[in-house]
């Protein structure tokens, strides 16, 4: 495919055109390219959007307690579930150091190294279980951990 211009030139006695062509193949092609990769996008974004809405609906229907940890902050979010299920208000502002408290101390310090593995690479998996302290102060639930 050629893009032609062609520019009119006129002196006082003649009139002509300059003109140039311009292979545009590749231009399309890629035009063409990206607007299929941008429908793409859009279908996967929507899917995955389902998808989210979906696990969502599901973890909130179950009372299922989750927690993420963002290993580049080291940050921890936990979900108001988790707390509810060992008797404690959800939604604290303290709830990553109130649930880091409540972790068995032995679970602290194995997880931990198992933790640390997953961070520097030595490892692509985590899959742990943590005993956790109810109110009462019985250690009575394991919180199964997966990480991939």
């Amino acid at each position: 495919m050629y893009d032609i211009i062609l520019n009119p030139i006129k002196t006082d006695d003649q009139i002509g055109f300059i003109g140039h062509c311009l292979d545009i193949t590749d231009n399309i092609k890629t035009q063409n390219d990206l607007s299929r990769l941008k429908r793409n996008y859009t279908n996967i974004r929507d899917e995955l959007k389902e998808i989210n809405q979906k696990t969502d609906l599901i973890i909130q229907n179950s009372n299922i307690g989750i927690w993420e940890w963002d290993a580049k902050t080291d940050k921890v979010e936990i979900s108001g579930p988790i707390f509810t299920i060992l008797c404690y208000e959800p939604n604290r502002d303290d709830s990553e150091a109130l649930f880091w408290s409540l972790v068995y101390p032995q679970d602290q310090e194995k997880s931990y190294r198992k933790f640390n593995g997953l961070a520097i690479g030595k490892t692509n998996q985590f899959h742990e279980n943590f005993r956790v302290k109810h109110r009462d102060g019985h250690f009575f639930i394991s919180i199964p951990l997966v990480l991939l």
